[in-house]
């Protein structure tokens, strides 16, 4: 089957689930460190495990972390939300149930009734609904053991079991798989710039479930399926694209869609059923007995508004007002913290970034690729990013150098901020 983007004839309805591990030293309610990469089951204690008798205690740094992303989404932030049992059994939940918030009108979540803007196809903004933004732990790690040790066997690593977790859920307001893959990058930019989450999907602190149907143009809503397992942006576009494509076939041969949940398998770009697809009420819903209800102030609310940096969206208009970027290559400049700060960087040395910025043909993308100083793959130093020159080396092949800098350590030493290269920069994006 090859996916199709827009499928004639119908509009294709997306939704989003966005689950982000938040920058915190400990656990959601436990002490446990959340060290990503550490040994198997090093970090966990009675309470990640689920032991009787253990008693969950709130992290107050989750708890900001949320209300700074609550308000750069520009949500109603409730004075009031309560955390709720979601029931469920599967291995990798040592408690049999998850301590989550959940959107009932007398005991509401952290935040609801937020927004991204977007740009249009004319360029206008539009704008994606946020339904709720969310707090909740995760759960712990499944390891499918194809060979080695245990060649059939699941391995649970309980390391990640309690890790603060936040929920960004949309509306159902993403019409192409394209602006599912660019809502989820602009998000990821905003979490970033506020340093409530790293972003890096290889490592699973940001990770995205996408429901998704087709109707007609302005119809009913279809029936919808969930897929999960998509691990990069571009994961999440050609899922998207596959599944719509599946379920134009499905309908056009006069069958039903079925309401179920389906996982991509990146290296053969399909989906597969994994599950029937479970409403609210499959979870038994109540609130968490062994938690108080949270409790926000209004002062609480405007100081943590008023503590934002600026905002990508700000930033992005920034530069193509005070330094003249065409809209494309400001986007790609505050498509990653890291990137922002390398133009920042940049522009502080270099007062004139229209000039570098266009150095080279083709796509933005393109031109930040081919950014090297003295030795290719070395890092590329705002300091000498003007200063290339051609030559040839001793043997006769062409090279291209540094004018400014003699060898490739002095051209090193010319450091941009810490950490910060163009493939740290690409990557990141």
């Amino acid at each position: 089957m090859t996916p199709r983007a827009a499928p004639s004839g119908y509009e294709i309805v997306i939704g989003l689930e966005i689950h982000v591990q938040l920058r915190t030293q400990s656990k959601m309610f436990c002490a446990c460190p959340t060290t990503f990469g550490a040994p198997p089951n090093t970090q966990t204690c009675p309470v990640c495990l689920g032991l009787p008798g253990s008693l969950p205690v709130l992290n107050a740094r989750a708890v900001e972390l949320g209300l700074r992303t609550a308000a750069a989404l520009e949500c109603q932030i409730h004075t009031r939300s309560r955390f709720h049992r979601k029931n469920y059994y599967y291995p990798d939940l040592p408690k049999n149930y998850q301590i989550t918030q959940y959107e009932y009108k007398v005991h509401p979540p952290l935040a609801t009734q937020g927004g991204l803007d977007l740009p249009g196809e004319q360029g206008e903004a539009r704008r994606v609904h946020i339904r709720r933004v969310h707090l909740e732990e995760d759960t712990a790690r499944l390891v499918h053991a194809e060979t080695g040790v245990a060649p059939g066997h699941s391995l649970i690593d309980f390391n990640r079991a309690g890790v603060p977790l936040m929920e960004v859920v949309t509306e159902p307001d993403l019409r192409s798989p394209s602006g599912a893959r660019l809502f989820l990058g602009r998000l990821r930019a905003l979490l970033q710039a506020i340093e409530v989450s790293t972003g890096r999907m290889e490592e699973g602190s940001l990770r995205c479930d996408a429901n998704i149907s087709l109707r007609s143009p302005g119809g009913a809503l279809g029936v919808r399926t969930e897929v999960k397992n998509m691990n990069s942006l571009r994961s999440v576009e050609r899922a998207l694209a596959y599944e719509a494509a599946r379920q134009q076939a499905i309908l056009e041969r006069g069958d039903p869609v079925g309401q179920e949940t389906r996982h991509w398998d990146e290296r053969r770009a399909v989906t597969f059923a994994s599950r029937t697809k479970e409403e609210a009420q499959d979870y038994r819903y109540f609130p968490e007995p062994d938690l108080v209800p949270l409790v926000v102030s209004e002062g609480a609310a405007a100081e943590i508004r008023a503590s934002l940096p600026e905002l990508p969206e700000a930033r992005r208009r920034r530069y193509v007002d005070a330094y003249g970027l065409p809209a494309h290559d400001a986007a790609l400049m505050t498509s990653s913290q890291a990137m922002a700060a390398f133009f920042e960087e940049t522009v502080r040395r270099h007062p004139h970034p229209t000039g570098w910025s266009e150095t080279s043909p083709g796509t933005s993308t393109a031109k930040v690729g081919s950014w090297r100083t003295c030795r290719s793959p070395r890092p590329i130093w705002p300091s000498c990013s003007t200063l290339w020159t051609r030559g040839r080396s001793a043997a006769g092949r062409p090279r291209r150098s540094c004018r400014r800098c003699s060898t490739p350590d002095a051209c090193r030493a010319r450091s941009s901020p810490p950490g910060v290269s163009v493939r740290s920069a690409i990557r990141a994006s």
